[in-house]
């Protein structure tokens, strides 16, 4: 209870540093599971906890062992008082030893018997030691580190290779990166270095975090002895972790979950599809979605309040139209399957965020005292506008005929964009290459029907609540439906349907779903016939 309330306590203060560290406090149950994993009853072994926060994991191993000797880093200062008053309590032995050290740029080369984990979540690029970290892990694990990488991929790998080799390591860490492409180097190396015994899933719809909405897994590492696959075990509840570690935790080989072996495994592939059935292998005419086009993000401006516009800003500071580009600012701004000129004009009347600035080249007064205004808030000095020459130019992002949602909890959100405006983030911009630009429509058609839904789920990343989001490499190593195989006379009874689907797009929902219906029995037979 005192860890409870300890960590209730320093939520109401710390808040805004919580988030800027990435800190994420681990349950009490999850961290009694981690630790029986990696010790026994009496053992004395040596302990790494890379990040330890409040102390969990510190009071899960000494109610096991509190023979355990153990060495705790964090750089918060404040958690670490904490954790330390929170363990005198605990214990007036002197085997515990905190560090006030970043542990990514600490004790390189000290090896531990048992190491356990729940690292920071964040972005490497926000990270301040990024540079300093680059040449550390270079000269250590020999990787060369992408900008997308997260902090908590990089904490894992040095712990694995502090890592005894009779040892072993419990990570509990989102499983997005089992997903992801930035994850790719991180799989390889799991791969080749076989240590990797189990991985715990919790099924998306339960979040064992609080203020999180990414999903996580629990990796259970075991260097003593060498695997020949991975087994993967979905869970549903906490409380199903207490009778798995009964098992798991036994010598022998117990097969709970889905066992994967080591040669069948590829990094570059996303890992869903080792511990989960795959929705387009029930349809045989797929193509690569890049047969058709591309999916990229929308325009990330670098400081959406100050480059965008509505009535009221426009007139206050004078922009002329020139200088502006129509553009969707909100996910929200676009309710309906369809958005058209009509729907743009009603955004601008309603003072809503409609414009996006577009200053290159110009010699108009007013913009050029709005640019120093930018300048004078220091608008210019953010992290994208810095990389940009001038630093007020936007990307090049031309309208895109379909839009995509990025978020979602009830599926894939596909926009006509028939008013040819841009858009920001808030949608991803799918294009169409010279051979099918004139499809826009029928290609729509499909993408609004439940089986180019389901068959894009097989590259979803999964968070807490249902929530799921795609990211546009997500999306264009997906599969669509083979458009070839579409004749004449099925393609105007598609656009004939779909005209009506845009008649009641607005206020009529069952009517749209009836037609939607009409459509997926259309492409499934085509989706289904033999060549």
């Amino acid at each position: 209870m005192k860890t409870i309330v300890l960590q209730k306590e320093y939520k109401k203060e710390q808040m805004a540093r919580k988030k800027e560290l990435g800190q994420f406090f681990t349950p009490t149950p999850i961290a009694r599971f981690m630790a029986q994993w990696i010790l026994r009853p009496g053992e004395s072994k040596k302990v790494l906890d890379p990040a330890t926060g409040m102390g969990v994991f510190i009071k899960s191993i000494l109610e096991i062992s509190e023979n355990a000797r153990i060495d705790a880093f964090d750089i918060d200062k404040h958690i670490l008082m904490i954790c330390n008053d929170s363990i005198k309590k605990l214990t007036g032995r002197d085997n515990v030893t905190l560090y006030c050290k970043d542990y990514m740029t600490s004790g390189w080369g000290v090896k531990y018997d048992g190491v356990i984990c729940n690292p920071p979540y964040m972005r490497f690029q926000n990270y301040d030691n990024k540079d300093i970290i680059i040449e550390v892990v270079k000269n250590n694990l020999k990787i060369h580190l992408s900008g997308l990488t997260n902090l908590y991929t990089l904490f894992l790998l040095k712990s694995l290779s502090e890592l005894k080799e009779d040892g072993r390591m419990t990570y509990i860490i989102p499983s997005e990166f089992l997903n992801s492409n930035y994850g790719e180097y991180v799989k390889q190396y799991l791969i080749n270095e076989k240590s990797l015994r189990y991985v715990i899933l919790f099924d998306f719809n339960s979040n064992p975090f609080e203020d999180v909405i990414t999903t996580s897994c629990i990796l259970l590492f075991d260097k003593k002895h060498r695997h020949c696959s991975i087994e993967f075990i979905t869970i549903h509840s906490i409380n199903e972790l207490e009778d798995l570690s009964a098992k798991i935790t036994k010598d022998h080989e117990l097969k709970i979950g889905t066992k994967v072996p080591f040669l069948k495994m590829e990094a570059t592939r996303k890992w869903r599809a080792y511990y989960q059935e795959t929705n387009s292998h029930k349809y045989r005419n797929l193509i690569p979605l890049t047969q058709i086009g591309n999916i990229s993000r929308g325009i990330a401006t670098g400081s959406n309040d100050y480059f965008t516009f509505n009535k009221e800003k426009i007139d206050l500071y004078k922009i002329p139209d020139k200088n502006l580009l129509p553009c969707i600012t909100k996910s929200t701004h676009a309710n309906g399957l369809f958005f058209n000129e009509k729907d743009f004009e009603k955004l601008v009347e309603k003072n809503k965020r409609a414009y996006l600035l577009d200053a290159v080249g110009t010699r108009n007064e007013n913009v050029k005292k709005y640019l120093q205004l930018g300048e004078e808030k220091g608008i210019h000095k953010k992290y994208l506008t810095s990389h940009r020459n001038p630093w007020y130019a936007q990307e090049n992002r031309p309208p895109a005929p379909i839009w995509v949602g990025v978020f979602n909890r009830k599926g894939l959100k596909f926009v006509r964009n028939e008013a040819g405006v841009r858009n920001l983030t808030t949608f991803h911009c799918f294009y169409l290459n010279m051979f099918y630009h004139g499809k826009a429509n029928l290609i729509f058609a499909y993408l609004i029907t439940n089986i180019a839904r389901e068959v894009f789920q097989d590259n979803r990343r999964e968070y807490g609540g249902g929530l799921q989001k795609f990211e546009p490499n997500d999306l264009n190593d997906s599969k669509v439906i083979d458009f070839n195989l579409i004749d004449e006379k099925k393609e105007e009874k598609i656009l004939n349907i779909l005209s009506f689907i845009k008649k009641s797009d607005i206020g009529r929902k069952q009517t749209t779903q009836k037609y939607i219906k009409e459509l997926e029995k259309i492409f499934g037979e085509i989706a289904l016939q033999n060549d």
